[in-house]
């Protein structure tokens, strides 16, 4: 956040609000994916699951 303020003194507002947007959605993916990764499960037998054969 006050990244995006310095950018609009700095810069340009319109700058500051495409990376200020960009930034959050980076976050955002990050959240999300974090979220999922907790239900994914891992192979550990090749013979337990029949569609590795």
């Amino acid at each position: 956040m006050y990244g995006v303020i310095l950018l609009t003194v700095f810069v340009d507002l319109t700058t500051a609000v495409g990376i200020g947007v960009f930034v959050a959605h980076i976050l955002t993916i990050k959240r999300l994916s974090d979220l999922r990764a907790k239900d994914v499960k891992a192979i550990t037998d090749a013979s337990v699951s029949p569609l590795l054969s």
